[in-house]
């Protein structure tokens, strides 16, 4: 793990050296949660980190570290409010919006299809996605498809 050794070779967080619990974050959310609940209820864990879905991440939340954060680096939903958990990954609108600005006020494509399944992330993107569009086809807008 290069992004570990490098941290621990700069003197470690705050002073100490990490030690990371690998878990299956593609795994059954239920069964992620599990893996991760029992260091957390140990207190040998002070902090969460991970790159997996949206319903991985909410399966996590309960359970996060007392006083410790949640780190989320996948791209997400967007909207996470939840005390602790800091979500690193852009969001469908951030991803979506300069490309929608030139493929519908650039390049005046009329029809859009999303591909994906029936979970968080793809249901926001579908609902970014038309925000966008009607965005870019708002009149002055830098974008702007006739």
């Amino acid at each position: 793990m290069p992004a570990v050794e490098e941290v621990d070779a700069a003197g470690g967080v705050p002073g100490r050296a990490l030690r990371p619990i690998p878990v299956d974050g593609g795994a059954a959310p239920s069964r992620v949660a599990d893996e991760v609940e029992a260091p957390v209820a140990a207190c040998a864990v002070r902090g969460v980190t991970g790159r997996h879905i949206s319903s991985v991440r909410r399966a996590l939340t309960p359970g996060s570290p007392a006083g410790g954060p949640t780190v989320c680096a996948a791209p997400y939903e967007g909207g996470e409010n939840t005390r602790g958990v800091h979500p690193a990954g852009e969001t469908p609108d951030g991803q979506l919006a300069p490309t929608m600005r030139l493929l519908v006020g650039e390049r005046r494509a009329r029809r859009r299809y999303v591909v994906g399944n029936d979970y968080v992330r793809p249901c926001r993107t579908v609902r970014a996605a038309r925000a966008c569009t009607r965005a870019a086809r708002r009149p002055g807008s830098a974008a702007r498809a006739t």
